[in-house]
C-alpha cells in the first residue's frame, strides 16, 4: 500500500476442463498486472503474468491443482512458449528470455536476448516440435 492507496491486486483463474466432464480451477492473487499468455505441457500448466513473471502450476491432480514454480524475471511477462526443456518468454520491454524449466519447482533465466524494445512470442504451428516461435520487436524513436 503507497500513500493510503491498496495495490491493484489481480486473481489468477484458471479453469481446468477433463474429458471426463471434471472441471475445476486454482486461484492465485498476483499484484501487478493480469494473464498474458498460458502454454500447458503434460502434466504442468504455464502462465505469463505480467509483472508476476513466469508461475508454474501443477496439474496432475485435476481436483487440486497447485503452484509449484514461480520466476520474477523483471520485467512483464506478456508471452510463452514451451519447447523441449525450455520456456521463451516475451519478457515486454526487457527483452527475450531463455528459461531452464527441466525442474518446475525451480525454473532458472539460461538466456537472454535484447530486443531493444517491446517484444512478444506466438506460438505458430499445431503440435509439440512443429512449428515455430515468432519474436515480434516494437521500437521507440
Amino acid at each position: 500500500m503507497t500513500s493510503g492507496i491498496p495495490a491493484l491486486v489481480h486473481v489468477v483463474r484458471i479453469i481446468i476442463a477433463y474429458r471426463t466432464g471434471l472441471l475445476t480451477y486454482f486461484d492465485h492473487k498476483i499484484t501487478s498486472g493480469p494473464v498474458e499468455d498460458v502454454f500447458v505441457v503434460e502434466n504442468y500448466t504455464y502462465i505469463a503474468a505480467s509483472g508476476g513473471g513466469l508461475l508454474v502450476i501443477d496439474i496432475s491432480d485435476p481436483e487440486n491443482p497447485c503452484l509449484v514454480g514461480h520466476l520474477d524475471t523483471n520485467g512483464s511477462a506478456s508471452g510463452v512458449y514451451i519447447f523441449d526443456r525450455y520456456a521463451y518468454l516475451a519478457d515486454r520491454y526487457a527483452g527475450q528470455k531463455i528459461i531452464d524449466i527441466n525442474n518446475p519447482k525451480n525454473p532458472q533465466i539460461v538466456g537472454y536476448l535484447d530486443t531493444n524494445g517491446r517484444v512478444s512470442i506466438r506460438q505458430h504451428g499445431s503440435g509439440r516440435g512443429q512449428g515455430y516461435v515468432a519474436l515480434g520487436t516494437a521500437m521507440e524513436r
